[in-house]
C-alpha cells in the first residue's frame, strides 16, 4: 500500500517544521537571555506546533484526491493565522486595537473550520480581506512593514477564493505556497525583534544612556586599541562653570547641555574619530585622522556660538610620546591632554591648549 500526498499540501508540511525551529530558538533565547516574552512566545509557537502535525495524518491519501477548499488546508491557514497572532503580540510592541484585525480573523476562521468547506473557505478569503483593509489603515500611520502583511493576506484571499471557485489544482498550491511565505515572514519579524536586542545590548554596553556618546569603558578599551596601530590624538573638553549652571538652572538643563555639546563634538568629529563622554561634564575625543588642534577650535567655537557655553580644551598626540613603551600609551596620551585642559582652565577658560609651551586662546 503506497500512501502519496497532494502536491498542493506539500509545502504546507513545512509549517511544522518551521514552528519547531521557532519554538526551540525561543526556548534556547529564554534560556540564555531570561526575557519571559521569548518564554511565553515558545509555549505559544509549542501549542500551536500540535495544529500542523495534524497536516502529516490527515493529509495522506490512498489514491483519492483531496478536494480544495478541505480540513487540511483550513487547518493549515489557521496554524499560520496563530502563529502571527502569537509573535504580532510578543515579539511587536503594539497597541489592542492595532493587533485587533488579526485577533478578530483567527477567531472567525477558527470558528468557521465547522461550517461546510465551501462555506468555511468564502469566509476564510473574506476574514483576510476584512483585515488586510483594517491593517492597511495602520500602515498609512506609519507602520510601513503592515505592507507586506496587507499583500500576502490579499493574494492569498484571492488564491482561497479562485481555488473554491474553480476547482484548479494551481490555486491550491498557490495558496500553499503563500501561507508557507506568510510565516516564513512572521519568522523574520521575531528575528528582528532578536537582532534589536542584541543591537541594544551591545550599545547599551559602550554607550552613555544621557548623551548617547561612547562611555569610559569604551574609551579605555578603544584608545589602546587604536594607539597599537598608528599615531593617534586625544581632544580632552570640559564644560566650563558646569556646576554653577546647575546650581542655578538645575540639573534637568545641565543635563540638555551636556546632550547638545554632545551633538556638536559628534558632527565635527563626525569621521574622523571618536566622541566619548569620561564622566561628569568631561568629553574626551580620540582623533584617527585629521588636524586634532583645527578640530579642537571647531569644537571650542562651536559650542560657544550655538550652546552659550564654553568649554577648556586640551589637546595631546601619541607622537609626542614616542620613543616610550606602548603599554598604556593610550592611558598617558589621555593624562596628557587632561593636564593641557588645566592649564586652559587655569588660564583664564574658553581656550585651546595644545603644547606645553604655547596654548592658542581665543575670546
Amino acid at each position: 500500500m503506497q500512501i502519496t500526498y497532494a502536491i498542493s499540501m506539500l509545502p504546507l508540511l513545512n509549517i511544522a517544521v518551521i514552528l519547531i525551529l521557532l519554538t526551540v530558538f525561543a526556548t534556547h533565547m529564554y534560556l540564555k537571555t531570561h526575557i519571559r516574552t521569548d518564554l511565553h512566545l515558545a509555549l505559544s509557537l509549542g501549542l500551536i506546533l500540535l495544529l500542523p502535525l495534524m497536516l502529516f495524518g490527515s493529509t495522506a491519501t490512498i489514491g483519492e484526491k483531496l478536494d480544495f477548499w478541505s480540513k487540511p488546508y483550513h487547518v493549515a491557514g489557521l496554524t499560520v493565522l496563530l502563529a502571527t497572532l502569537a509573535i504580532s503580540w510578543l515579539a511587536e510592541k503594539r497597541e489592542f486595537s492595532e493587533r485587533l484585525p488579526i485577533i478578530v480573523v483567527t477567531i472567525v476562521v477558527a470558528c468557521s473550520i465547522v461550517l461546510p468547506e465551501i462555506m468555511a473557505g468564502i469566509i476564510f478569503a473574506l476574514s483576510l480581506i476584512f483585515s488586510s483593509l483594517w491593517l492597511y489603515q495602520q500602515a498609512t500611520k506609519g507602520y510601513k512593514f503592515e505592507y507586506i502583511r496587507i499583500i500576502l493576506f490579499a493574494v492569498i484571499a484571492i488564491s482561497v477564493i479562485g481555488g473554491s471557485l474553480f476547482f484548479s489544482e494551481a490555486f491550491a498550491f498557490l495558496y500553499s505556497i503563500l501561507i508557507l511565505t506568510l510565516l516564513i515572514y512572521e519568522t523574520l519579524r521575531y528575528f528582528d525583534r532578536v537582532v534589536f536586542l542584541l543591537r541594544s545590548a551591545g550599545i547599551n554596553s559602550i554607550t552613555d544612556s544621557l548623551t548617547g556618546l561612547f562611555n569610559k569603558g569604551f574609551l579605555s578599551k578603544k584608545v589602546e586599541q587604536l594607539v597599537q596601530r598608528g599615531d593617534i590624538s586625544i581632544i580632552f573638553c570640559d564644560i566650563d562653570n558646569f556646576k554653577n549652571i546647575n546650581d542655578k538652572k538645575g540639573h534637568e538643563y545641565g543635563d540638555k547641555v551636556l546632550i547638545n555639546v554632545g551633538k556638536i563634538m559628534k558632527r565635527i568629529v563626525n569621521d574622523n574619530g571618536f566622541v566619548c563622554r569620561a564622566g561628569g561634564e568631561e568629553i574626551v575625543c580620540i582623533i584617527v585622522s585629521g588636524d586634532a588642534v583645527n578640530i579642537a577650535e571647531k569644537i571650542r567655537s562651536s559650542i560657544e556660538s550655538e550652546v552659550n557655553v564654553t568649554v577648556s580644551v586640551g589637546v595631546a598626540s601619541s607622537k609626542e610620546l614616542s620613543g616610550q613603551s606602548l603599554d598604556q600609551l593610550g592611558q598617558r596620551t589621555i593624562k596628557k591632554a587632561d593636564l593641557r585642559m588645566y592649564i586652559a582652565k587655569t588660564s583664564g577658560k574658553n581656550r585651546v591648549v595644545y603644547s606645553d609651551e604655547k596654548k592658542e586662546e581665543s575670546v
